[in-house]
């Protein structure tokens, strides 16, 4: 059985950099994005899930989960990964299509593959 894709659209490298670590540990198949310019070459692969940052150079995220949504109108589940957490950011996430939301200062590493991995398995 062939791992999971994850579209992994990140520009903080600290963050990029731990979350790509633990995915590929957990064995997953990781695709990367920097900024949102990637971000919206990236999302025409084939995947499982994305993990969208919402504060990105070039395109911001709230422009990558509108077009994932509406121009490819595609199913795939996104989880939003944002210091973002005003309650108008995140309904507006959730608006455009977000699966699920999560603030990343307010969120352990464990709490994230945890998520992930729910997200995941709900898709199956």
């Amino acid at each position: 059985m062939k791992p999971h894709r994850i579209i992994l659209i990140e520009d903080e490298k600290g963050t990029m950099d731990t979350l790509e670590f633990v995915l590929r540990r957990d064995g997953f198949d990781l695709v990367l994005a920097r900024d949102g310019e990637e971000g919206m070459d990236v999302v025409h692969q084939e995947a499982d899930l994305i993990i969208l940052d919402l504060l990105l150079p070039h395109h911001t995220g709230f422009d990558i989960l509108e077009f994932v949504r509406k121009q490819r109108n595609s199913k795939i589940p996104i989880l939003v990964l944002s210091n973002l957490g005003g309650h108008a950011d995140i309904d507006r996430a959730m608006r455009l299509g977000a699966t699920d939301y999560m603030v990343k200062s307010a969120s352990s590493l464990n709490e994230i593959t945890t998520k992930v991995k729910k997200l995941l398995k709900e898709k199956s």
